[in-house]
């Protein structure tokens, strides 16, 4: 992957690290600003400047600035244009946010592990910046969508999705319009697809289930629930019980709900089955 496409997945990571702390997320329109995001803490707004970690030796590390793009051989510090560097650390999976003014302005250290001449002095420990319950705007529990409403675990499954297919490098593509059958479009070598986006169950450690339509109720209190046959190519499900990611074309799956099995039926029915680990993303 190119520099671009880690900094992406960087990106994804910490706004589903912010979404599962409740805490509200504005991406803004504009480029060229110095901050990625913005958060709100307490009631204030943040200006969030997203980095990428490497691991290395039991510290994570990362630069807390960018290269001049006209000389192309000096850095510009952040200080006074940013509030807090959020850092994913890939080889640790490790997810920090650092105020600007705790960074120096070359190469941020942070230490994981202790040194081997345990020297302790002016140390910068890494759990003293995890990007943990600390800061969640709520309550959190352990069970990733407990309390949450269904807009919240929405967006956090299609924050899952947009960042395993930029993973698996693709381009991801978000609509402008409101109301589309789809979430996202992906493409890769020319060819597009249409998603939709579902956050599936697990039922009894055997299989995941999520709803093929969607549901809604009329005016007269009467439920319904339309199909997406035709106007979607592909479902992309997220499973939070599992944090593992599947996806199953249009026409593969039933038209109310789809079970992906696990494990096989207590019968040892195999006819018909639909195995979770074929439609792995």
């Amino acid at each position: 992957m190119n520099t671009v496409q880690i900094g992406d997945i960087s990106e994804a990571r910490i706004l589903i690290r912010f979404m599962e702390l409740r805490i509200p997320v504005l991406l803004p329109w504009n480029n060229g600003l110095r901050y990625d995001m913005i958060i709100e803490l307490d009631g204030k707004f943040k200006r969030i400047q997203i980095k990428t970690g490497q691991f290395k030796d039991g510290i994570v590390s990362f630069v807390p600035a960018s290269l001049d793009s006209t000389t192309r051989n000096s850095q510009i510090p952040y200080y006074g244009q940013i509030d807090y560097f959020a850092v994913y650390c890939p080889q640790n999976n490790g997810y920090y946010l650092i105020p600007v003014d705790h960074a120096p302005s070359n190469r941020c250290h942070m230490r994981v592990e202790p040194p081997k001449n345990n020297q302790m002095k002016n140390i910068r420990w890494a759990r003293d910046y995890e990007l943990d319950d600390r800061y969640a705007l709520s309550e959190t529990s352990p069970e990733l969508f407990s309390g949450m409403n269904t807009v919240q675990i929405g967006d956090i499954s299609e924050a899952k999705i947009l960042a395993r297919f930029i993973e698996l490098e693709y381009a991801v593509m978000l609509p402008w319009s409101h109301g589309l059958r789809y979430d996202m479009v992906i493409e890769k070598e020319g060819i597009f697809k249409r998603i939709q986006v579902k956050t599936a169950q697990l039922v009894d450690d055997a299989l995941i289930r999520f709803n093929a339509s969607n549901h809604n109720t009329k005016a007269d209190r009467e439920k319904w629930q339309r199909q997406y046959y035709g106007e979607i190519d592909y479902f992309a499900v997220y499973c939070p019980q599992l944090d593992k990611t599947y996806w199953i074309h249009v026409d593969d799956a039933p038209g109310d709900h789809c079970h992906l099995r696990l494990k096989p039926a207590a019968n040892n029915q195999t006819k018909g089955v639909r195995w979770a680990r074929d439609y792995e993303l």
